[in-house]
């Protein structure tokens, strides 16, 4: 057989008068492999974003189910809601994590460290972060200026919060996704606000996170889970950038 052919492989065809059989010559065979390694070339961005919708959608369900359980918190805890820290302990980043951990395992708690703190429901699946620290792995945090920081501090408003004292529950976000870009990894685990992320800690910028579509997915006061382009987050409303953060408007 000469080294520029190739037999089909299957059952012998005939065709012509002599019945002799099809090959595929070297050039037909490259033509072939050029043409399918282009309309994958061509299918790969549309498989790409099939892709990111499906993992909006898981990390849409997870909020989903961080809001029930943060409900139920806040029916346990005479209406007050998660916070965002507990100083004094490691991991202190994911004490609205720990808080709501019981409610979506049964009743079970977690005590620091514990690698079930980000994992499920409590992972988002487009977090870039791949490091070993806890704290930066979940992919989601708390609005800590304004829905409760810790609650050693003396100061009222980074206390444990009320649901009912959020005047536009709608328009305001409690949990969602967080930036990928900061450096410390602890700021990894809080939403910032765009007025007070320019404190001298917060070094990058923006401050509101992009990974799901240039936006991100929010749980606001009233339970509901919403996408909001990370413009609209910064730019807020009624010429207030911090519109969508705060508990009273």
């Amino acid at each position: 057989m000469p080294p520029s052919e190739f037999l089909i492989c299957g059952p012998r065809a005939r065709g012509g008068r002599n019945g002799a059989r099809r090959r595929f010559t070297l050039i037909e065979l490259l033509v072939v492999i050029a043409i399918i390694a282009v309309l994958f070339s061509l299918l790969q961005p549309a498989l790409r974003k099939a892709l990111e919708i499906a993992r909006q959608t898981a990390c849409a369900s997870n909020l989903r189910q961080c809001g029930a359980a943060a409900m139920m918190y806040v029916g346990d805890w005479k209406n007050r809601m998660p916070i965002a820290a507990k100083i004094g302990i490691p991991d202190v980043e994911c004490e609205w994590a720990r808080d709501i951990f019981p409610y979506l395992h049964n009743g079970e708690s977690a005590g620091p460290g514990d690698l079930r703190l980000c994992t499920g429901v409590l992972h988002c699946p487009s977090t870039k972060y791949e490091g070993s620290v806890l704290v930066a792995k979940l992919g989601y945090g708390w609005n800590w200026y304004y829905m409760g920081y810790y609650e050693a501090n003396p100061m009222a408003q980074f206390q444990h919060q009320k649901l009912t004292d959020i005047t536009r529950p709608g328009d305001s976000l409690l949990l969602g996704d967080t930036t990928d870009w900061y450096s410390g990894l602890w700021q990894l685990a809080y939403i910032y606000s765009p007025l007070h992320a320019t404190h001298p800690v917060y070094t990058l910028y923006p401050p509101v996170g992009d990974r799901h579509g240039e936006g991100i997915n929010l749980l606001w006061g009233d339970s509901h889970v919403a996408w909001m382009s990370q413009t609209a987050l910064m730019s807020g409303e009624n010429g207030d950038p911090d519109w969508y953060f705060q508990r009273v408007k």
